[in-house]
This record gives C-alpha cells, structure tokens and sequence, in this order.
C-alpha cells in the first residue's frame, strides 16, 4: 500500500508530503484511535528450535 501511496504521490504535481505521510501511517498504525472493541496486545516470546531436535 505505501508503494501505491507513494507512486501517486509522484504523479501529482502538486502533491503533499504532509499528507503522504499520513496516509502511510494510517496503514503502518495495529491499533486505530478510539475503537470500540480495544485489542490487547502482549509480547510474545521466543522460542527457540532445540525442542524440535530434542524430541
């Protein structure tokens, strides 16, 4: 989606970077502002591939 964003944006004579910007953010951004179901997001851990060898 930012390839396309920012094809367009060099078609446009007159384009905005600031709005360029934005609207590759509002791409890149998990979790929109103010939804109505939160999502809770954790860590998750490594693991490592030893256990696949060992068993």
């Amino acid at each position: 989606m930012a390839v396309m964003l920012c094809k367009e944006f060099l078609r446009m004579p007159n384009a905005n970077s600031e709005k360029l910007l934005e609207e590759i953010a509002r791409h890149t951004v998990p979790i929109r502002p103010n939804r109505q179901d939160e999502r809770n997001l954790k860590v998750k851990g490594f693991v490592g591939f030893v256990y696949r060898v060992a068993a």
